[in-house]
């Protein structure tokens, strides 16, 4: 499979997914209460503390999930598939910038170097997001999506 197909097949996990937890819960709902109970700080140690647990989730089926799910409390559900969200936002990003770096083969190495480069700066401040969502995040940051 190209990594166009596998970034084609992403978007779609992450609507399937979108979809679940708008179902159950208000997104901006949600955002408030994490803007009143957590700083970014906090919510950057969370996912990181629970980001197995949210790989894990990524990687079942809908019907895995409902069997087996990674969550403890029902409090949880919501932030892990923020996080699951947030993850699989990051790996589009990734890939798709890898697709776009298949660009640089034929460059002389300096000028590789230089692209490779511009892609990598630009790859790292996008991979800073904490809000798996286009606009506002719950602090204030603006997130824009390609």
């Amino acid at each position: 499979m190209s990594l166009y197909k596998y970034c084609s097949s992403f978007y779609g996990l992450m609507e399937e997914i979108t979809l679940s937890l708008s179902q159950e819960y208000n997104i901006d709902l949600l955002a408030d209460i994490m803007k009143e109970n957590m700083s970014e700080e906090d919510w950057g140690i969370w996912m990181f503390r629970n980001e197995k647990r949210a790989l894990t989730f990524l990687s079942q089926t809908p019907k895995q999930r409902e069997k087996k799910p990674v969550w403890d409390t029902d409090d949880e559900k919501p932030l892990i598939m923020l996080t699951a969200l947030v993850l699989a936002r990051k790996a589009c990003i990734f890939t798709e910038e890898s697709e776009r770096l298949s660009n640089i083969i034929g460059l002389s190495y300096r000028e590789a170097l230089s692209n490779a480069s511009q892609r990598a700066q630009e790859i790292c401040y996008q991979l800073r997001l904490l809000w798996p969502f286009p606009g506002e995040d719950p602090w204030g940051n603006i997130n824009q999506f390609n």
